[in-house]
């Protein structure tokens, strides 16, 4: 069977996002401030990295590993996004973060106050301070190893014997629906940085990009995959299972 929409449409849109936002985040640098300038551009390579990893582990079956780098990559987008404002608004922020007297939840409920009612829409229609607030939730247990880590190791078939669940372990046991919601998920972080590259509006083009992440955002919003609860937690569930008669790789 093809891969979902998402799945190709995201990796074209991976080799424009990232130069995109590394473009806009040039057009802020400053030679007052060349050290906090230069903040958000290498937390972009971070968030780069971190996907890059994820993307390379997730297909070897360390699906633990590959959703603990995605939340790596989290604190990465919240430096990029901060990145992205006008210089006066974001240069004392990032100077008080390289000094450690501001963390990156607290640039988050800035953003939250006084940028992201600007945003528009998340993935669905809902704002984008739920759709970044609750991604940022659902990804926090996977932060440091955990109960809810350690789900992300088991490979479960999806049928049953003798009425009991079937387990494999193993130390890079590929499990199909497991590595096709992280993919997913990797599809949604490209999403996410291109979405913060047009918003800021400094790309000299942003036309056909636009046009890419609309189209993205539609094949990850319409994936058989999600529950469209508005509840990222419920989304990244280690554990899902699908009826039989549903084929998840299908758009809904």
């Amino acid at each position: 069977m093809n891969p979902p929409p998402w799945f190709s449409t995201g990796a074209k849109l991976k080799g424009r996002v990232f130069p995109s936002a590394l473009e806009a985040l040039r057009c802020l640098e400053t030679e007052d401030a060349f050290h906090e300038s230069l903040i958000p551009e290498l937390a972009l390579f971070h968030v780069s990295d971190c996907l890059a990893t994820s993307i390379h582990v997730n297909a070897a079956g360390q699906h633990s590993v590959a959703i603990t780098l995605l939340r790596g990559s989290l604190e990465g987008l919240t430096l990029v996004d901060l990145g992205l404002q006008a210089n006066e608004y974001r240069l004392p922020k990032l100077k008080k973060w390289s000094e450690g007297k501001l963390t990156a939840g607290d640039i988050r409920k800035g953003l939250a106050r006084d940028v992201w009612p600007s945003y528009g829409e998340g993935l669905w229609n809902e704002p984008w301070s739920q759709f970044f607030g609750n991604l940022a939730r659902a990804l926090h247990p996977y932060a440091h190893y955990s109960p809810e880590l350690m789900g992300w190791q088991f490979s479960l078939p999806p049928t049953y014997s003798g009425g009991r669940m079937v387990a494999i372990l193993g130390p890079s046991t590929y499990d199909p629906l497991k590595a096709t919601r992280i993919t997913l998920l990797h599809a949604l972080v490209i999403w996410t940085v291109g979405n913060l590259a047009v918003l800021s509006g400094h790309l000299n083009s942003s036309g056909s990009l636009t046009r890419g992440l609309s189209e993205l955002r539609r094949q990850i919003g319409e994936s058989g995959l999600l529950f469209r609860e508005g509840d990222w937690g419920v989304e990244l569930m280690p554990h899902v299972w699908f009826d039989r008669s549903v084929d998840w790789r299908k758009q809904a």
